[in-house]
């Protein structure tokens, strides 16, 4: 009971309080969500620029279906993918203020990948399906995020006790 309440009234100004320290896991999940949200922000902008040439491109270990979905794909208008890229940049914003311990950026990454999972189908292929892996990876990290939602904060600023921040200008009053 005690617990809960020191995790309420934390205060970062406060000298005397211990510094709130971020799990490890936190940083595991972030470095993995830049990696794949990144991916596939940059993986979107080449087809905001070149979607319409892709289809042009020969790839190796090519079929008749890969061909079928590279043609849709390249057929999307470029608004699509630009919508897309922003909501994987708004998955990497998320992770970025679940770095710094901050309860926003769960809601941020938790909305914003939940959307992904049915946004790029329903845009590129007029359809809502997402496969399996994605819907799994999806949970996973959002489970994963979630068990550490109470020890974030909705304080956004939270400013360390030794930062020139914090400096009043108190001599020269």
């Amino acid at each position: 009971m005690m617990e809960d309440n020191y995790n309420q009234y934390y205060d970062s100004r406060n000298p005397f309080e211990p510094k709130k320290r971020r799990p490890g896991i936190i940083l595991v999940l972030a470095i993995l969500t830049f990696i794949g949200s990144g991916f596939n922000l940059l993986s979107n902008a080449v087809w905001i620029f070149m979607g319409k040439s892709m289809a042009h491109f020969q790839m190796p270990f090519q079929n008749e279906q890969m061909l079928e979905t590279i043609h849709v794909m390249s057929e999307a208008a470029a608004w699509k993918y630009v919508i897309i890229a922003l909501f994987y940049l708004a998955s990497i914003i998320g992770a970025v203020f679940m770095l710094y311990m901050k309860k926003i950026g769960f809601h941020i990454y938790t909305a914003s990948q939940i959307i992904l999972l049915f946004l790029p189908s329903f845009l590129i292929f007029n359809q809502i399906r997402p496969d399996m892996f994605s819907v799994l990876f999806t949970v996973l990290f959002i489970v994963l995020y979630g068990v550490h939602y109470k020890n974030m904060t909705w304080e956004l600023n939270d400013i360390e006790p030794n930062s020139d921040l914090n400096d009043t200008n108190s001599d020269e009053q």
